[in-house]
């Protein structure tokens, strides 16, 4: 409902990095897929990391944290200063 309405809305910038395993339930990859057609424009972008033969599980996704973590990390802004 979020993303609806940031995108309807022209709210504000928000990034969403989704990872999948290859060998993941077929309904959930489409799922993410479908949410990245419908709702990553505008101010809502996505990027989706295919972890080729992955399941759905903590060794997986660990294995292959570095692109989303990396893609995360270059969106946000850097600490400042305080006064």
């Amino acid at each position: 409902m979020l993303a609806k309405r940031l995108a309807a809305g022209k709210g504000p910038d928000v990034y969403v990095a989704f990872q999948v395993g290859t060998r993941e339930n077929a309904a959930t990859i489409n799922a993410i897929k479908d949410f990245m057609a419908t709702y990553g424009r505008g101010p809502v972008h996505t990027r989706l990391w295919e972890i080729p033969g992955g399941t759905h599980n903590g060794a997986t996704y660990l294995k292959e944290m570095e692109g989303p973590m990396q893609w995360i990390s270059e969106q946000m802004p850097g600490p400042t200063p305080s006064s």
